[in-house]
This record gives structure tokens, sequence and C-alpha cells, in this order.
């Protein structure tokens, strides 16, 4: 119950987390790497991953390529 976010091309995600393990928080974003099984907790609920990305976009840690 995972419904990916982001996608790298090689078969790597972020994912909102619909069914935490115990100790989780619904809603959790997560890695989801197609070749190792540890799901990492990236940010603790959508909004705070969400502001996290604006956060980031506003101070130019990330740009655009059409590649």
């Amino acid at each position: 119950m995972w419904i990916p976010l982001t996608y790298d091309g090689g078969g790597n995600h972020c994912c909102l987390d619909l069914d935490p393990a115990e100790g989780g928080n619904l809603g959790q974003i997560i890695t989801m790497w197609h070749d190792d099984g540890v799901r990492a907790i990236i940010a603790p609920i959508f909004r705070a991953w969400l502001q996290q990305y604006a956060d980031n976009l506003g101070s130019g840690d990330y740009g655009f390529e059409e590649d």
C-alpha cells in the first residue's frame, strides 16, 4: 500500500506509505529502492515532505533538465 510520488527512471521511488510498519506513521514518506530491502523514512507525513521539497525548490537546490 505504497503510492509512488517520485521516480528516477531506474526503478527507485519515494512513496506515500499507507500501511506503515509498527512504530511508523500513516502517510509517512519512505524510500523504495528496487535493489535494497531497507525502507528509510524520509518524512513523517506528506505535508512535511512537500514543504521540504518546496523549500528546496525555492532555495535553488533543484533544477530542471529536459533530458
